[in-house]
């Protein structure tokens, strides 16, 4: 018999993730292209005779590298680390199955359907979230079908 479907909650921050990616291709970019020889790796500002010369190429390496590693590390903590988190917590919790949970501000409710699975049928989970424009009935109604 095969494994049931495992839940996908999403990503959080999904527009930070995105621009740190951006940010770590731009970066990355600058640097590999001055160390591919296609330019200098330097700038030169225009404010007059002064002969002032950033080296940007540097700078392009270690932002490159540090938004990539910020992004990936948002990326692993939303697919893993938090659902690992909230499986060792609800493990530290002995249940008798007459609880009664309430999960306030529980996002895309991941928290709040582990909790449902651990629980009694005779226990009752509720999750109650805050919605915006930003979300549509359908988010909602598709969230509601994992419980």
């Amino acid at each position: 018999m095969p494994a049931p479907p495992r839940a996908d909650y999403g990503l959080d921050a999904p527009p930070v993730v995105r621009n740190l990616l951006v940010a770590a291709v731009v970066g990355l970019g600058l640097w590999a292209s001055a160390a591919a020889g296609f330019w200098s790796g330097a700038v030169q500002p225009p404010l007059g005779t002064g002969g002032l010369r950033l080296i940007v190429a540097p700078a392009g390496l270690s932002i490159g590298v540090t938004c990539l590693a910020m992004a990936l590390w948002m990326i692993w903590s939303s697919r893993v680390g938090k659902v690992r988190a909230g499986d060792r917590l609800l493990d530290t919790l002995r249940w008798t199955g007459e609880e009664q949970v309430r999960d306030v501000g529980c996002g895309r409710a991941a928290l709040a359907l582990r909790t449902v699975g651990a629980l009694a049928r005779s226990a009752k989970a509720a999750g109650l979230v805050l919605l915006t424009g930003a979300c549509r009935m359908n988010d909602v109604t598709r969230m509601m079908s994992r419980a």
